[in-house]
């Protein structure tokens, strides 16, 4: 089987590179630049162990932003025979592009039938819904984010957290739903799961000094008054799980 790896350029891209390669050995690395987040030195310290065990010997393409969806690197995904490709953090993918492997399989760092877009987990600090902060695993198909899910997880959430600890931790539960279950991903043998409605859909342009302010005011509140509900508020919104025969539980 023929594997790609499609990403960016960032600690947490290339913890996913690490993650990855270190479980199957894949064809083709196909690399887009992007800018590195404002808190990347935290970044590169909470993926410091996937950082230092990543291989040197793989097929890398590096690539500007947007040149995702070039010729370029159409051409090199059927000349590479791609057969299942797994992407996190590029931009969005063009229908010509994801539909020349067999399946793509994405991680979006949120719960999509709450939240889909950039931010996600941050918009759910934003309304208060900290039940939907989670994480992800899908297939890509036209839609954004509304391929159907294979596996979904929440957040382990502590007094502590900030908006920035929270994302890198949704980051690594990604990362580790696919390490747990890449046997059966790759197999096909975890069904995927149509969403039942599709979550609010957020983009770059709707992230503002305002809503930072109020979630960087009410963050500490909100998670202490989650944490004592957790179980009551986590009812409300069911998770997806390929593997439980593609029920909502």
């Amino acid at each position: 089987m023929n594997i790609a790896i499609l990403t960016s350029n960032q600690p947490r891209h290339m913890s996913f590179v690490s993650m990855l390669s270190n479980l199957i050995n894949p064809s083709l690395v196909i690399i887009e630049s992007k800018k590195p987040t404002l808190f990347v030195n935290q970044e590169k310290e909470f993926f410091k162990e996937r950082l230092g065990s990543i291989k040197t010997n793989l097929k890398y393409c590096h690539v500007e932003k947007g040149e995702i969806n070039s010729s370029k690197i159409e051409k090199l995904l059927i000349d590479n025979n791609i057969d299942v490709a797994f992407v996190f953090g590029t931009s969005i993918l063009k229908k010509y592009i994801f539909s020349i492997p067999k399946f793509c399989v994405n991680i979006h760092t949120g719960l999509v039938q709450e939240y889909r877009g950039v931010d996600s987990n941050f918009w759910a600090l934003y309304e208060n819904n900290l039940a939907a902060i989670g994480v992800t695993v899908h297939r890509i198909n036209a839609g954004i984010d509304t391929g159907n899910i294979l596996l979904q997880k929440r957040i382990e959430l502590t007094p502590d957290d900030s908006i920035e600890s929270i994302f890198l931790k949704s980051c690594e539960s990604g990362f580790q739903l696919i390490e747990d279950n890449i046997d059966d991903i790759l197999s096909e043998k975890i069904k995927h799961v149509k969403m039942k409605k599709r979550g609010k859909l957020f983009k770059i342009k709707n992230m503002n000094n305002i809503a930072l302010l109020k979630v960087n005011n009410t963050i500490k509140e909100n998670i202490k008054e989650y944490l004592q509900n957790k179980e009551i508020k986590d009812r409300k919104i069911k998770l997806i799980n390929g593997r439980n025969d593609g029920l909502y539980y």
